[in-house]
């Protein structure tokens, strides 16, 4: 039984190494047109320059999820539970997340130091992949029945794909009016400082974490302001230029798409546009009796005045069970992961962008040192 296992997980692995050098062949080789083709080049030229960073990074992976979706939906009835490992896969991240949040706010308040963490911006590189940071112990069982539990209490309107936050180290920023866990409170609570996180706090007694001050970032912030009002006087701007415009993937993609890609990628967008388009709905209900369809045992809709409603909670409930179920197999993957250098590379992803923006925010800070006459490093 044990070498059965261990053959499927073999071959499971090999399949999913095979398509991750193909996802990523591929894209380097989207972006490479989007980086170097003179019609594209021309395109982008009226454009404001980051927002077209941006756009192509983003464009990029779109099309690699375009294209290599089209063979998944042919599997998909092959692989019912694929969505719900995917929400396991967020519930570990969601626990390193958490942990995460606990190292920057050591780290901002100047109380411990990491190995490749100079300035504030180098977190991004972590927040983007919380299972492979270096600087976090490793998830144990008795976080994962805390997760358990967290998923156990929550209401009915908890969403577990949904449960990720959406936390920067700029969040950490202090002003006069917000300061400690103030920073933490109001209309962004949710995205920055949410349900899990209090949850966690509550049972491992972390709280004290959202007390620290933002010290690191407050003093960065003060050489790039210094910087950028140095740049401005350097470069005024001119009150009668135009600026050029955002070029913003969601209002341009299907335009883009028009001008420069082929009949047969054109189809498959097509495809994927009239499928997204009918699941706009289906996200309400259609969907969620889809999903209750393809549960192999029977599931309760408890009475509600809004029969529709009703449908919802009952979906909601077969989700966060059935992850509920899955995520000790999902744990035991991210064992076997652990230890291998990338083993994370299809559960997480490198931001293309990120050491180009990190240059520049360095930069920037190292010109706010020398206007102040302060030594060029980060030794502040």
């Amino acid at each position: 039984m044990i070498n059965d296992e261990n053959d499927y997980l073999k071959v499971r692995l090999q399949k999913e190494a095979i398509e991750a050098k193909e996802k990523e062949a591929y894209f380097k080789e989207v972006y490479h047109v989007l980086d170097t083709d003179e019609r594209l080049l021309n395109y982008f030229k009226d454009f404001d320059e980051q927002s077209v960073i941006e756009f192509k990074e983003y464009y990029a992976h779109q099309k690699v999820y375009w294209r290599f979706a089209e063979f998944n939906q042919t599997e998909f009835k092959a692989k019912l539970d694929e969505r719900f490992h995917g929400y396991c896969v967020t519930a570990l991240k969601n626990i390193q997340y958490k942990k995460l949040f606990n190292a920057m706010a050591s780290w901002m308040s100047e109380e411990v130091a990491f190995d490749g963490i100079q300035i504030c911006w180098d977190w991004h590189k972590w927040l983007d992949k919380p299972l492979s940071c270096p600087h976090l112990p490793p998830i144990e069982k008795h976080e994962v029945q805390c997760y358990i539990d967290f998923l156990n209490q929550a209401g009915n309107d908890f969403s577990v794909e949904d449960n990720f936050l959406n936390l920067t180290p700029d969040d950490f920023f202090e002003t006069d009016e917000e300061k400690g866990a103030d920073r933490w409170t109001g209309d962004d609570e949710e995205y920055t400082y949410g349900s899990w996180f209090k949850y966690y706090d509550k049972c491992y007694g972390t709280e004290y974490y959202k007390l620290k001050p933002g010290t690191r970032i407050n003093k960065e912030n003060k050489y790039r302001m210094l910087e950028y009002a140095e740049r401005e006087k350097q470069n005024p701007i001119d009150p009668n230029a135009v600026q050029a415009p955002h070029l913003n993937f969601y209002t341009e993609k299907k335009n883009f798409i028009r001008l420069f890609e082929d009949n047969e990628f054109k189809h498959l967008y097509r495809a994927h546009a009239a499928q997204t388009e009918q699941n706009s709905f289906a996200e309400e209900i259609d969907m969620e009796l889809i999903h209750l369809c393809d549960a192999e045992e029977i599931i309760p809709i408890e009475s509600n005045d809004d029969w529709r409603e009703g449908v919802k909670i009952a979906c909601e409930k077969y989700h966060r069970e059935t992850a509920i179920l899955l995520i000790w197999d999902v744990y035991e993957e991210y064992l076997v992961f652990k230890p291998i250098k990338d083993g994370f590379k299809d559960w997480e992803r490198d931001s293309d962008t990120y050491d180009e923006l990190r240059e520049s925010v360095a930069n920037r800070i190292l010109t706010g040192r020398r206007l102040m006459g302060e030594p060029e490093d980060f030794n502040f």
